[in-house]
């Protein structure tokens, strides 16, 4: 089965918290499997109101805010949210609230990646 193209990665992040997976995998040509594991991959989450009977996010504990403290400054929000098992906007909430920073090193290596994620390189 073929890779992720940018605009299916785009839609997933975009639908995925309101759309059934069965959906999403009619509509990406990909299998409901897939769809997850890509989903679990870049920590999306669903969205609790456009599903009924699904469960709320568990409450944050003091050893998961302790290790949010500990490793934020340093560590992406995807690699946060998969290590606390919370979505990336759970992380980057909590950590607002929190008023954490991340240190200048992390922001500039963060832009980095972002920076060529935006402009992939041209092949030969």
């Amino acid at each position: 089965m073929a890779e992720w193209t940018l605009d299916e990665l785009a839609l997933l992040r975009h639908r995925y918290g309101s759309w059934p997976d069965a959906r999403l995998a009619l509509y990406l040509s990909h299998d409901v499997d897939k769809i997850r594991a890509k989903a679990a991959e870049l920590a999306l989450a669903k969205n609790k109101a456009a599903f009924v009977g699904t469960r709320r996010m568990p409450r944050w504990t003091v050893t998961d805010v302790a290790r949010l403290r500990r490793f934020y400054p340093t560590t992406t929000n995807l690699e946060l949210a998969l290590l606390l098992e919370r979505s990336v906007k759970s992380v980057t909430s909590k950590a607002s609230n929190l008023r954490l920073r991340k240190s200048s090193d992390q922001l500039e290596t963060m832009g980095r990646t972002n920076r060529a994620l935006r402009r992939p390189k041209k092949e030969s």
